[in-house]
C-alpha cells in the first residue's frame, strides 16, 4: 500500500511538471508572437498503434503532451487576440514545399536539406516553417503557384511570428 501511494505520488508529481511546463511554454509564445501557425495535427492518429515502427513517436508526443499544449496554446491565443492558424497539413504539405517558388516535391525523411531549382537552400525544418508561416498570412489554394498579395497587418506590429510543428 505504502508503495502504490509512493507511486501514485511520482506519478501526480510528473504530471503536474509537465502541466507547468505546458503553461510556461505556450505564455510565452503568446506573449512573444502575434502569429502562431501550426500543423493541423491529428494527435489520435498520429500516437494509434503501428508496432514498433511508431514507438518512439508515439512515446516522445505522448511524453510532452502535444495535444494539451495545443488546447493551451489555442486558449491563450484566443484570450490575448494572438492570431493562431492551424494549416491543413495534408492540402499545404509543408515539408514538401518549396517556401520561395511554392513548387512542391516529394522528398524522403532522410534528406534534411531543402534545395530547389530556384535557388533556395536551408534546412528543412526551417524551410517547412517559413511555408507554414507563408500560408498563415496569405492561404493559397496549394498546387496553384501564387503567392502573398501584399502586406499583412498582425495584431501588434512589434510582435514576430512563429511556426510550431513536429520538428
Amino acid at each position: 500500500m505504502r508503495t502504490k501511494r509512493a507511486i501514485a505520488r511520482i506519478h501526480r508529481k510528473v504530471a503536474n511538471q509537465r502541466d507547468d511546463f505546458q503553461h510556461k511554454l505556450t505564455a510565452g509564445w503568446v506573449a512573444k508572437y502575434g502569429l502562431i501557425a501550426t500543423e493541423a495535427l491529428k494527435v489520435k492518429n498520429m500516437t494509434a498503434r503501428g508496432g514498433s515502427r511508431k514507438a518512439g513517436l508515439n512515446r516522445a508526443m505522448l511524453d510532452v503532451g502535444i495535444g494539451d499544449i495545443l488546447r493551451k496554446l489555442a486558449y491563450k491565443a484566443a484570450e490575448a487576440g494572438t492570431r493562431l492558424v492551424e494549416v491543413p497539413t495534408s492540402k499545404v504539405k509543408p515539408s514538401q514545399t518549396c517556401p520561395l517558388c511554392l513548387r512542391q516535391e516529394k522528398k524522403l525523411l532522410s534528406q534534411r536539406v531543402h534545395q530547389c531549382p530556384c535557388g533556395c537552400e536551408m534546412p528543412r525544418d526551417q524551410a517547412a516553417a517559413l511555408v507554414m508561416l507563408r500560408w498563415a498570412l496569405d492561404p493559397w489554394e496549394p498546387g496553384g503557384g501564387e503567392g502573398l498579395t501584399g502586406p499583412v497587418e498582425l495584431r501588434n506590429p512589434d510582435h514576430a511570428a512563429i511556426a510550431v510543428g513536429r520538428g
